[in-house]
C-alpha cells in the first residue's frame, strides 16, 4: 500500500496541474459532520443518493462564504 505522500507525488507527475489546499474542519462544515458521522457509525464507505437538509444548508453556507 503505498502511502499519502507518495500518492500526491505520483498524481504530481502526471500531466495535469495539482493544486493542495488544506482546509481546516471549522472552515468546511460538510465534511466535518460527514466525519463526525464517520466515527460515530463506521468506516464502511457510504453513498449519499441524496444529502439531507443539514448537509445542503452547510453546502450553501460553505459556499457562501468563499
Amino acid at each position: 500500500m503505498l502511502s499519502r505522500h507518495a500518492i500526491l507525488e505520483e498524481m504530481q507527475r502526471r500531466s495535469w496541474v495539482v493544486r493542495l489546499q488544506h482546509v481546516l474542519r471549522e472552515g468546511n462544515g460538510v465534511v466535518d459532520l460527514l466525519l463526525k458521522t464517520a466515527v460515530r457509525d463506521d468506516f464502511e464507505v457510504h453513498h449519499v443518493d441524496m444529502p439531507t437538509a443539514g448537509l445542503l444548508s452547510l453546502a450553501l453556507a460553505d459556499f457562501v462564504c468563499e
